[in-house]
């Protein structure tokens, strides 16, 4: 049974992009202190007249000097400053990209100045692992010039993240959180190391020692969710909320904050406040926010998010599970890829595209893709290992199948047990061992109901129907009844139905024995029994 991130809790943990592409998502402009707006029109007039001077001094610098390392300052800062019209700006941005040794994000800023296209969207970091490891190289030289640039050390580990290299990442997160320990760009790509990471609670003091966080909605909400992933209680949560109510920042600056405590306040039972929450989330909402809201409704079905969102397509994550939800199958992968290039580090959009091509069982080389990429940033994750040995069985390559699950390490999680289990039964079945396959789905079902997870074991069993549809029409039929009689005890006990298994159900007609594989003979005896609570 392939593995699936569908029911998994999600909080508005930050996205990891390229500073570039942080800087067009808008989430590095300028927090403001919620005092007074007098103060704040202080602080803002203070920031202004600091970041003319500084664009000024670098400007100096450049024209004096015209080396690379002085260009590329002062193409970072023109867009802090918003100046990009100058001649000094514009040489600065010819000799970047005519430079091979530019790191890749300020030279696709230079190129748009070059060519007056500055507020079109910026390029996020190439993919192939060659030009990975080619950025990082240059990126090292730079480093070598700057030691002290914390957004460079950050953005560089996101690279070494992307191809599985951890620990070079984490060194670089440290070395970024010494240099620019109240840096928003740091600290979100620090919170969302440490949890991709497993140590949220490292995450948690890290953005919690930053005096920002008092007076920066993107951080609090980093904080709150980082919270939410451990489970603990928030912290500072009348303050949190202040920011929101201020008055003091656009809408697009408190929107995954809103999103997270709108969450927070669902999960209380606090619907009216809630809704009221994610209402502000989505006025001017990130992609992440879209996507989080996306999630709640449709896990709660207590609003549907399209009537409160309007517009899904600006997040694939929310695009990809909305079409899951709908049987547009192709729409689903296409998000899921899309997806995958905005977070390549993260397992999370190649399980669901595994899941859904396996569910279609079309498609399979597209969710084998993404497994195998995904693969590449986390060796040895057990979920991804699973699903690309169900597409291998799927695909008839039953040696590279079996080679696959045999790299997998199952720890204390009963659910990955489950899914484990199922899937050694599927290989086995599509290897001719019938009564060993079904035998081994069994003891998957019988696990997932001991657990009381009804819906993993609707699921197994399901799986389990399909395969033997492929051979033994009357067994099938059995297998059809078991599974309208399970699904109509959980509608009346209150669960919701996954949408695959729906699909995996009605394929059950379809399959033509003698078109999909060779037929064989299944004992009644054998079938398992599903039986779940009323």
């Amino acid at each position: 049974m392939i593995g699936n991130n569908q029911g998994e809790e999600r909080h508005v943990l930050p996205r990891w992009r390229s500073i570039s592409a942080s800087i067009q998502a808008g989430e590095l402009d300028q927090a403001r202190h919620p005092k007074s707006s007098e103060v704040w029109k202080q602080v803002a007039s203070q920031a202004e007249r600091k970041t003319l001077a500084e664009f000024e001094r670098i400007r100096l610098e450049w024209v004096k000097t015209g080396d690379i390392s002085s260009a590329e300052e002062l193409l970072a800062v023109s867009l802090v400053a918003n100046n990009q019209n100058g001649a000094d700006v514009l040489t600065a941005a010819l000799t970047v990209t005519s430079n091979p040794n530019s790191r890749n994000a300020i030279k696709r800023v230079a190129e748009r100045v070059s060519k007056g296209l500055t507020d079109e969207a910026l390029a996020e970091h190439p993919r192939s692992r060659r030009n990975v490891i080619s950025s990082i190289q240059r990126r090292k030289q730079l480093l070598k010039l700057n030691p002290r640039d914390g957004l460079l050390a950050a953005e560089t580990a996101l690279l070494h993240a992307n191809i599985g290299q951890r620990k070079k990442s984490q060194k670089l997160i440290e070395r970024a959180l010494k240099t620019s320990p109240n840096d928003r760009y740091v600290l979100r790509a620090a919170v969302r190391f440490y949890c991709h990471d497993g140590n949220p609670d490292r995450a948690l003091d890290v953005v919690r020692q930053s005096s920002r966080l008092n007076f920066d909605p993107w951080l609090r909400a980093a904080e709150l969710a980082t919270c939410a992933t451990l489970g603990q209680a928030p912290r500072g949560w009348r303050k949190a909320k202040a920011l929101v109510e201020s008055g003091h920042f656009s809408d697009h600056s408190i929107s995954e904050l809103a999103a997270q405590i709108g969450t927070f306040e669902l999960e209380s039972g606090s619907r009216k406040k809630a809704l009221a929450l994610l209402r502000q989330g989505v006025k001017s909402p990130t992609e992440n926010t879209v996507a989080q809201i996306e999630h709640v409704g449709r896990e709660t079905a207590l609003f549907v998010p399209e009537e409160l969102i309007g517009d899904l397509s600006s997040s694939h994550e929310a695009v990809a599970h909305a079409a899951y939800w709908d049987s547009n199958w192709d729409l689903a992968l296409n998000a899921c890829e899309r997806w995958f290039e905005i977070e390549p580090f993260s397992t999370k959009p190649a399980i669901f595209s595994s899941f859904v091509a396996s569910v279609r069982s079309t498609s399979l080389d597209r969710g084998l893709a993404l497994g195998l990429a995904a693969l590449e940033a986390n060796p040895g994750d057990p979920t991804l290992l699973n699903n690309i040995a169900v597409i291998h069985a799927y695909k008839g390559n039953l040696s590279k199948a079996k080679a696959a699950l045999e790299q997998v390490h199952i720890g204390a999680d009963e659910d990955d047990k489950v899914t484990n289990l199922a899937t050694r039964g599927l290989v086995a079945i599509r290897s001719g061992a019938v009564d060993e396959g079904v035998q081994t789905y069994t003891d998957a079902v019988t696990l997932a109901l001991k657990n009381k997870r009804y819906v993993s074991a609707l699921r197994a069993y399901c799986f389990l129907g399909r395969e033997i549809s492929r051979g033994d029409r009357e067994a099938a039929q059995l297998f059809a009844d078991g599974v309208d009689k399970t699904i109509s005890k959980l509608k009346r006990a209150g669960y919701s139905i996954p949408r695959d298994v729906v699909v995996l159900r009605s394929q059950y007609d379809k399959l033509d024995p003698q078109d999909s594989g060779p037929l064989f003979q299944v004992p009644s005896s054998i079938i398992p029994h599903l039986e779940v609570p009323e």
